[in-house]
């Protein structure tokens, strides 16, 4: 099984439900940041969009990045 870049653990995938709660947007607004190529594309994994957990991680990580150059000027 392919280990995720955050240590040692294994990757998951995220339904829906978990990305909301991990990212505080719901799907509405995660589709608008997806349309524009802002928040990673989900995959399709059986019947179901689903987001390998890392690439929320990764995502986040900018976010508060680029959040901390805006505040330092």
């Amino acid at each position: 099984m392919n280990q995720a870049s955050h240590g040692n653990r294994p990757e998951r995938l995220l339904r829906l439900s978990a990305v909301e709660d991990r990212v505080g947007l719901k799907k509405s607004k995660l589709y608008e940041l997806i349309a524009k190529d802002k928040f990673p594309r989900p995959i399709k994994f059986t019947s179901v969009n689903v987001w390998p957990e890392s690439r929320i991680e990764a995502w986040i990580a900018e976010i508060v990045a680029a959040s901390a150059v805006d505040q330092r000027g």
